[in-house]
């Protein structure tokens, strides 16, 4: 109801005093009832800033005070959220409910009150003040001197629940009230396609807006304000053409835009008097009655103030200008809405202080593990492969340049094609290898399977490398569903089977991969050594469709087509395989089906193996989870190790994400080095399962740092009375933006302890043309690169946990100022002894031979990976054109991308929510900020010896390796632990040539030239002294054993030990023998000196290109590298590492 509060109601009170009289009392009964009911004002108070501060609760007022007159109240029931500063006393809680539920409210009982309180702005929740979707929030705290229309309004437009899931110029445009359904979904699908037509210059190209006009205002609000409020600017806009001058009356569709968002432009029931004079009323509300509309002097100073007169009017555009310029419009932060799918980016730094802090955490549960006696959520468990062909057979000539002489040539080449599946092969768990032609063979065996069930049924298949073979299950006419997408990898996916009889197979596709990240042909060795199961060798671009159609194949002809094989070697493999037409014919069917069961066949068998250890050595069941560091997580869990830890979500993620920084990698003082001096590869022993063993995990839920406990820690004896042992002084663990300034004991490092991100250029780059490349600048290089530097950027903020913070004044003696935060007050320490155990179990296993030690060693690399998980910012669903459709209308703003998969059927990718996602960011701090501490210790220590370090890449460092036993002795002296040996926190060798692995005494390996060009690039010739040599086994002799030479026998061999991030081994061979002599030495020079070199990427690999999930094989891939400075370059590119960011 509009209360109508002006001076001529008065009289209207006095006629109506009888028949008054019964409601009276029985409004007078209602406040009895809420009397007995809210027996307590402050729990009153804690229920209402509960509910209205967790935005996911949001309702509308009249809700709000139903829900407190139902429920009975308790301090007790009600502790989630005390707000200290509300002041709602409680006859407004009743004034509030009266004027929703009773049209005739009599006035003396407005005059009992003092002030009209709207409970959505006392708490300051998301009060965005109307339709408008700004980034920022109103900041006005109490509204008594906003009339009813004017609380009806905001009412109306901050309930409304389309503000959080529809975009604000749709929204604008359904305010005006001109559009039917139909036209905004027809606006909608045009605007998914193309965002940029939301811009104001753009929106003249979107169909169907009708006459439009556009309001907004260049001049700054802040200058002279008569200027800015009569220098409003137009955007006029009929039948899609812009029109220079036109008017206003003109145009029946009106919007508005300011700060990049549109709304309505209307005319508010409000004025702008209650924003200017905002201060004066809040600190004399009791002054201003809504029944006396003159202006009135204050007692207390005598200032005039002016009551609203409902008479006033003013334009939205106005309103909000003016809400800007007496800034009560603050920044919306993640906790303020707890639906952030259309607000991601509005988002910046949390707010701390936000009330709504605890609603970003939440205890991690327990997985309810299955240990070795229960059986797996699913019904059968399966392997599959594919078989495809890649070219057409045809021979194209193409022109290709010459990297040596820089001079055109004209290459023959097979002309390539579509991927194409011709084969697939698939096995039960304990079954027989089957095949078929494609998807559609398991399909028909599962219904096969299961055709007389009488309950529904689940099955899981793995592939190696599901995102390869995805591509042959989507376009094959399934219904796929529940997509999950990790990075470019396709974790799983679903498809329903529903067979003759009414009930379903669920069959799920998963990606054995992530659970073992190694090649195929790598597997037998990690999970059954010794044994004669081993991948066969396969002319992948010989099997044209032609060709395997005839099924006669020529033996020399498609060996050309297989890298590293002998003759003898494909012709035992075609023997075995029973494929042998004669001495250089094969029967091209069967060798291909042979070839592909003996995948199927190590997968199976490895992935069962690893199935049986897993149950074994952690008791989880492999099937209930997609990689091993999820597996790893969930033993830990069941461990303890995550015992009163939280997990975080929304912007407290956020906030802690931005301290999350990798290793440290980069060379002596970021500089480029050709080195002559003996050097070893001094490597920690599992880094991070070492740091796991030193520190703990923070537990309980994260608090804001007061001001009184900032001043506490930034009195240094104070922050270093938090130690890592149990017996801590102060057991607070804290992350900190913090502000760093040199002290005059500052100590340059030739590897800072700290780091910061080369920050865009401010100005914009002009856009490009079609098929145009931008020209990389001196400015475009190292831009988006961590840089670990002694010299800061000025006033930068930078964001740390405690143990960071105390190694920048340990390590290089900073002064710091701890600008905002948040701590945590107990610790779970159980993750130290897990960790122990992880890694002693290993080596136990190591020493025996037992391959049992490979999957300790997977979940030892593993288990700090699954802390520190970035957003996973997209979904992903396949779907048919009508659903298409729907989604275009009900969730056209999150569509990222809509891919083709042929006719009916699409791949969309939708944004994800934010609120949604989980981590443990503060825990994978800890991790990473232990383990810069233990490099560090060990860097700083001998660089203040003396001893020279020039390169570091994580976890070891490239050390003058005649003073390792100089600097052992100080490290035990200083930190009484030994430095050298095989535990963990210790330190060993790492040069390890793969050519001679287990064939040299580790104690005579050492690089005695080096070249380090920037972080990721650089080579060491190395020489040791070589004891065992290889003999073939009589049995196979394409094994070997390992037999000691007779001390005279020994001898120094020369090998090389090479990295370049981007360029694959081969490539860097094939370059070093074509362009450099066989002198691997000579290329790195090569790029030590600022030239550029181009590898040929498909000199020992394939390569696909990707398009809407179709594969083509490569016929050229080059890359050519530079570096400049110390900033790696490919193809003028500027190489940002993962962990820069």
């Amino acid at each position: 109801m509009k209360l109508k509060l002006h001076h001529e109601k008065l009289k209207v009170v006095t006629n109506q005093q009888a028949q008054l009289k019964n409601q009276q009392q029985k409004h007078i009964n209602t406040i009895m009832y809420i009397q007995k009911q809210v027996r307590n004002v402050s729990a009153a108070n804690n229920v209402i800033a509960d509910m209205c501060v967790r935005a996911k609760d949001i309702i509308c007022v009249q809700s709000v005070i139903k829900r407190i007159l139902v429920n009975k109240m308790t301090q007790e029931s009600t502790h989630i959220y005390k707000n200290e500063q509300s002041d709602l006393k409680y006859e407004q809680y009743v004034l509030i409910y009266i004027e929703h539920e009773n049209s005739n409210l009599p006035i003396k009982w407005l005059k009992s009150i003092s002030r009209i309180l709207l409970i959505i702005c006392e708490v300051e929740i998301l009060t965005s003040l109307t339709l408008f979707r700004f980034n920022k929030i109103n900041n006005i705290k109490q509204t008594s001197q906003l009339n009813q229309s004017s609380t009806a309004y905001l009412l109306k437009q901050l309930f409304n629940q389309e503000l959080n899931t529809e975009h604000c110029f749709i929204y604008a445009l359904r305010q005006t009230k001109q559009f039917t359904e139909s036209q905004l979904d027809n606006i909608k699908s045009q605007i998914v396609k193309n965002q940029d037509l939301l811009k104001l210059e753009n929106l003249k190209n979107i169909q169907g807006l009708g006459d439009l006009c556009v309001v907004y205002k260049k001049t700054n609000y802040k200058e002279d304000e008569e200027e800015a409020r009569n220098s409003n600017d137009y955007t006029f806009i009929k039948n899609g053409k812009v029109v220079q001058t036109d008017k206003i009356d003109n145009y029946n569709v009106l919007i508005a835009l300011h700060e990049q968002h549109y709304f309505i432009y209307n005319t508010a029931p409000c004025t702008t008097m209650f924003v200017k004079n905002y201060e004066a009323h809040k600190q004399y509300p009791k002054y201003f009655s809504y029944l006396d509309l003159k202006s009135i002097e204050t007692k207390q100073s005598g200032t005039i103030c002016y009551r609203h007169n409902a008479t006033y009017k003013t334009k939205s555009l106005e309103l909000i200008r003016c809400l800007f310029k007496y800034n009560l419009m603050t920044k919306c932060t993640a906790m303020t809405i707890e639906n952030q799918d259309q607000f991601d980016q509005m988002i910046d730094a949390p707010d701390l202080n936000d009330p709504a802090l605890s609603n970003c955490q939440e205890p991690i549960k327990k997985p309810n593990l299955k240990n070795m006696q229960q059986v797996a959520q699913y019904d059968e468990i399966m392997v599959a492969d594919f078989e495809t062909n890649t070219t057409t057979g045809k021979i194209i000539e193409v022109e290709v340049i010459n990297p040596v002489s820089g001079k055109v040539e004209i290459l023959k080449q097979l002309e390539r094609c579509p991927h194409k599946e011709f084969l697939v092969c698939y096995c039960t768990e304990n079954g027989k290898v089957m095949n078929g032609i494609n998807i559609g063979s398991i399909i028909s065996y599962i219904k096969r399977l299961y055709e007389d069930c009488k309950e529904d049924k689940r099955v899981v298949c793995y592939l190696h490398n599901l995102g390869y073979d995805a591509s042959y299950i989507m376009f094959a006419g399934l219904k796929i569903k529940n997509v999950l997408k990790i990075g470019s990898k396709i974790a799983c996916m679903e498809t329903p089977i529903y067979l003759d009889n009414g009930n379903m197979v669920t069959l799920k596709f998963c990606d054995s991969y992530m659970l073992i990240p190694t090649k195929v042909s790598k597997m037998p060795e990690l999970f059954m050594p010794g044994t004669k199961l081993v991948k066969e060798y396969f002319p992948y671009d010989y099997y044209t469709l032609t060709r395997y159609l005839k099924n006669k194949g020529n033996v020399d002809e498609a060996l050309e087509y297989i890298r590293n094989c002998t003759r003898e070697q494909f012709v035992n493999s075609i023997i075995k395989a029973n494929a042998m037409i004669d001495d250089n014919t094969f029967d091209m069917k069967k060798y291909a089906i042979y070839y592909c069961e003996i995948d199927v066949e190590i997968t199976r068998t490895c992935v069962n193996a690893f199935r049986k250890q897993i149950k074994e050595e952690f008791g989880v069941e492999m099937c209930d989870y997609l990689s091993i560091s999820s597996i790893t997580k969930a033993y830990q869990t069941n461990e303890g190790v995550f015992d009163d830890v939280v997990n975080i979500k929304g912007s407290l993620r956020k906030y802690l994400q931005q301290m999350i920084v990798g290793g440290r990698v980069c060379t002596k003082n970021n500089k480029k080095y050709h080195i002559k001096t003996k050097l070893q590869d001094f490597d920690a022993v599992g880094l991070y399962l070492s740091a796991m063993k030193r520190c703990y995990y923070p537990t309980g839920y994260a608090k804001t740092l007061t001001q009184d406990l900032i001043a506490h820690y930034n009195i240094k004896d104070n922050l270093f009375q938090i130690q890592e042992d149990p017996n801590s002084p102060d057991l607070r663990t804290l992350y900190v933006s913090v502000k760093l300034t040199k002290s005059k004991d500052f100590i340059p490092r030739a590897f800072p302890v700290q780091s910061y991100i080369k920050p865009k250029p401010t100005e914009p780059k002009p856009r490009l043309k079609k098929d145009e490349k931008r020209e990389l600048t001196e400015a475009d290089i190292g831009i988006g690169t961590r840089i670990f530097s002694n010299d800061l950027p000025d006033n930068k903020i930078i964001f740390m946990d405690h143990i960071a913070l105390q190694d920048c004044v340990t390590f290089q003696k900073y002064n710091y100022e701890i600008i905002s935060g948040v701590y945590y007050e107990t610790r779970n320490y159980r993750i130290n002894d897990i960790a122990a155990k992880m890694h002693e179990t290993r080596q136990v296993y190591k020493k025996a031979g037992n391959p049992l030690q490979n999957i300790w060693k997977l979940a030892g690399n593993t288990g700090y990976g699954n802390l520190a998980q970035k957003d996973h910012l997209e979904e992903f669903q396949i779907v048919n054109e009508k659903q298409l459709n729907e989604l275009l209308v009900k969730k056209w703003n999150t569509i990222e991308d809509v891919t083709s998969l042929g006719p009916d059927k699409y791949f969309v990718s939708t944004r994800k929510e934010l609120n949604q996602q989980k981590g443990q960011q503060h825990l994978a701090c800890m991790v990473l900020s232990t383990s810069k501490r233990i490099m560090s210790e060990v860097m700083c220590l001998a660089e203040d010896l003396g001893i020279e370090c020039y390169y570091q890449d994580t976890d070891s460092m490239h050390i003058e390796n005649d003073k390792i036993k100089m600097l052992s002795e100080a490290y035990k002296s200083k930190y009484n632990r030994e430095l050298i040996g095989e535990n963990q926190g210790q330190f060993h060798s790492d040069f390890d040539p793969e050519e001679f692995k287990k064939m040299f005494d580790k104690s005579s390996i050492v690089s005695v030239e080096s070249i380090f060009v920037s972080k990721k690039v650089y080579i060491d010739k190395l020489e040791m002294k070589i004891i065992k040599k290889k003999v073939p086994r009589v049995d196979d002799p394409d094994l070997f054993d390992l037999v000691d030479l007779d001390e005279s026998q020994h001898y120094i061999q020369t090998a090389y030990h090479m990295r370049m991030k981007g360029i694959s081994d081969g490539a860097i061979k094939d370059a070093v023998d074509k362009q450099f002599n066989g002198d691997p030495m000579k290329l790195y020079e090569h790029l030590l000196n600022g030239k550029s070199v181009t590898f040929n990427m498909l000199a020992d690999a394939v390569s696909f290109e990707i398009k809407n999930f179709v594969y083509t094989s490569r016929n050229e891939f080059t890359r050519t590298v530079q570096v400049i400075d110390d900033q790696m370059i490919i193809d003028n590119e500027h190489v940002v590492d993962s962990q820069d960011i």
